[in-house]
């Protein structure tokens, strides 16, 4: 009889399992368990662990907040290598190399946390331009504005930084005013 209790606590344990579901804070996207055949013989549970591990997102201890700012810490130090190589005539894949490089060599990050942004004049109002249609590899013209969304990955955290430039190194006075507006709108949020 004890040896039956056991199978059947032990097989109750096997049936049962834990899967993810919930509303992605930032997209708002929709996260939902995968489906597979014979799914309905397991008790699955999808309401506890989205939201603990949704809350771990939030919190977090000071070695975390440590990595946190060393990768964001390189990350700017690679931005401002760029900035200083970026001029017209330069290709954009020249920015996101020098950005990988730096990050790589100075900070021992050998990944980025996404896809590189590197656009330069119209480029910079492609959505997520720099994916493989979209590669970085335009030519950089004098009177472009650049616009670079790079960040360094370091032990699973990622730096996310987005800085706009003239290529020239000087602002024209409609450049001066569109990035001052935004800057505005940014420091008032």
């Amino acid at each position: 009889k004890q040896r039956y209790k056991r199978r059947e606590r032990e097989a109750v344990v096997s049936t049962q399992s834990t899967g993810m579901s919930g509303v992605n804070s930032d997209s708002k996207s929709e996260f939902t368990v995968p489906s597979f055949e014979g799914m309905d013989s397991f008790k699955i549970d999808t309401s506890t662990l989205y939201n603990i591990i949704a809350e771990c997102r939030v919190i977090k201890s000071d070695e975390e907040m440590k990595v946190m700012r060393y990768s964001s810490q390189v990350s700017c130090e690679a931005h401002r290598e760029v900035m200083k190589l970026m001029r017209p005539g330069r290709m954009e894949y020249e920015g996101e190399a020098t950005f990988k490089h730096y990050t790589y060599m100075k900070g021992g990050m050998r990944f980025t946390g996404y896809t590189c942004i590197c656009a330069s004049g119209e480029n910079a109002a492609v959505l997520h331009y720099g994916h493989a249609g979209e590669p970085n590899d335009k030519r950089v013209n004098d009177g472009d504005m650049l616009l670079f969304d790079m960040g360094a990955e370091y032990a699973g955290y990622t730096a996310d930084i987005t800085v706009s430039f003239p290529a020239s190194g000087k602002f024209t006075e409609s450049q001066k005013f569109v990035y001052n507006t935004c800057l505005k709108a940014n420091k008032a949020v």
